[in-house]
């Protein structure tokens, strides 16, 4: 199943490490382009300072500190993000664009992701460190005015997935949350789910939801124990028919962000 999302945010606003550095010129690199296997460790984390950061192959940066003090990769003074390949940490990554010295960071020109960026995910590579010594809260942080991601986008349990720009494209993304179904690990989610966020069914069984009840009448609300109401929720429907079959697809947005 795919999910869109402006911002999702399961997890905690931590101090980070900067990770980057600046050319002998003093002045950022045109482009940096990965075209061969970045595999980080046994190699060296690179550090980027580079207007234009493309990634056409397999990019894999994993931390082995420890502590809850999340240290994300990043770029310096990079404007435009490119990643046609695949992405992975157990941390997680920052894109926008960050001064080499003092400074602001601020909002990069574009980030176009048609790959996989992963973050955490139970499935990455070298999460032995996640699981003995990090326990980290994996973040996939995009900050550009232009964002287009028709790509594979994951963070793993307690994990936050932002995306904040100006004209943002999520057509044929897909966006993942792990911890908040029954596709990831449920030992894992009970035992070490710093913000309680567990996996339940919200029922089973049959003549459970009554769809006039819990989504005509105000505030919606989903059937079970463990139902999620939505107080000012405005719902947007998508009514067709094909042949003599009717599909009705309902979303119920609650949104206390007026800016959006």
């Amino acid at each position: 199943m795919k999910y869109k999302f402006l911002s999702v945010l399961f997890g905690l606003a931590l101090a980070r490490a900067a990770f980057y550095a600046v050319p002998a010129s003093g002045q950022p690199a045109t482009f940096y382009v990965n075209d061969a296997v970045v595999n980080c460790p046994p190699d060296v984390p690179p550090q980027i300072d580079a207007v234009n950061f493309v990634n056409h192959s397999f990019f894999s940066i994993n931390f082995t500190n420890s502590g809850f003090y999340t240290q994300l990769y990043d770029t310096a003074n990079t404007l435009n993000f490119t990643n046609v390949g695949t992405m992975i940490g157990n941390n997680g990554f920052q894109f926008d664009t960050a001064p080499s010295g003092t400074g602001l960071r601020r909002m990069a020109a574009s980030f176009y992701n048609p790959g996989t960026i992963s973050a955490g995910s139970v499935v990455n590579t070298n999460n032995f460190f996640n699981f003995f010594f990090g326990l980290n809260l994996p973040k996939l942080l995009v900050s550009a005015t232009n964002i287009v991601d028709p790509g594979t986008n994951i963070v793993g349990v307690d994990g936050w997935l932002r995306l904040g720009g100006k004209r943002v494209d999520l057509t044929d993304g897909t966006f993942t949350v792990e911890g908040l179904d029954d596709s990831t690990s449920s030992l894992n989610n009970f035992f070490f789910s710093r913000l309680g966020i567990l996996t339940a069914y919200a029922a089973v069984g049959t003549n459970v939801m009554f769809p006039a009840s819990q989504f005509e009448n105000s505030p919606p609300s989903s059937p079970g124990n463990f139902g999620l109401t939505l107080p000012a929720a405005v719902v947007y429907i998508d009514d067709f028919a094909i042949g003599t079959n009717r599909f009705l697809s309902a979303v119920f947005l609650s949104d206390t962000n007026a800016a959006i």
